[in-house]
């Protein structure tokens, strides 16, 4: 490894950026806000053909796309809401004690996905509840 995944973040084997989605080009990759998968964008722009120069003839593709739509990518995924996530963090399965995993948020606090810290965004909203697997 070159350098530990980014706080907030979670790095699965075979990472190949630590960089997370929000630093890369968004027109090649699809966010699902739901689960934080990423997954190629098959019909974005960045795979079209251009010509080719004179004296050449026929179309080129400057990038080529995956072959299917269900390629994930390999970069960092989001802490999962609930959770919070240090540098380093190598697994989405939480251990307790164990930094190298997720860790459980405060009770009281809410942590959205990609907390770096176990108060997350704040204290829960006034009326509401917010126990450490939220």
């Amino acid at each position: 490894p070159v350098a530990s995944c980014m706080a907030g973040h979670y790095c699965l084997p075979g990472t190949k950026s630590h960089l997370s989605i929000a630093n890369s080009t968004t027109e090649t990759w699809i966010l699902n806000d739901e689960s934080g998968v990423i997954t190629v964008a098959t019909t974005s722009d960045a795979w079209i053909y251009v010509a080719r120069t004179s004296p050449a003839t026929g179309r080129r593709r400057l990038r080529h796309p995956p072959n299917t739509n269900s390629t994930i990518g390999q970069m960092p995924f989001p802490c999962p809401i609930g959770h919070f996530c240090r540098d380093g963090v190598s697994s989405v399965v939480h251990k307790e004690g164990d930094f190298s995993t997720p860790q459980l948020c405060f009770d009281g606090f809410f942590c959205p996905r990609g907390s770096v810290s176990p108060e997350g965004s704040g204290p829960c909203r006034t009326g509401y509840y917010c126990n450490s697997n939220s």
